[in-house]
């Protein structure tokens, strides 16, 4: 699923919330450096193999619990956490991105449910 996709899986958000998140999603996908990006990701991908993360990085992966696609998914995010001083593995039932955004409060503890939009993101109107 793409994130302009989720983008439309908004049902526990607030209106701003649901705002703000088809605002970033618009502005994110079509920036130049995120189409860039897609259009080498296969040759940045293979460039990218064999590398690692710098040692001293604070290293959070909210990872899909269960990928039927890739069953290894959640034990290759172990690996890459494992290999840096400071690293966590938070397995989730739903996609990063929706968990983000429907449980968002809950995990920074600035309340419950409907995402962090409301609040972090006021100014994004500007």
């Amino acid at each position: 699923m793409t994130a302009a996709s989720h983008a439309n899986d908004t049902s526990d958000c607030t209106d701003l919330a649901r705002e703000q998140i088809q605002m970033l999603t618009n502005r994110n996908t079509r920036s130049p450096a995120y189409l860039n990006e897609k259009g080498n990701i296969k040759t940045n991908f293979e460039r990218a193999l064999g590398t690692g993360l710098p040692k001293d990085l604070p290293l959070l992966l909210f990872v899909v619990a269960e990928n039927k696609q890739t069953p290894e998914w959640l034990e290759l995010h172990h690996r890459q956490a494992a290999s840096v001083t400071n690293g966590t593995v938070v397995p989730c039932p739903a996609s990063t991105t929706s968990t983000t955004r429907t449980r968002g409060r809950s995990l920074t503890g600035s309340g419950t449910g409907g995402g962090t939009a409301d609040a972090s993101l006021e100014h994004a109107r500007d």
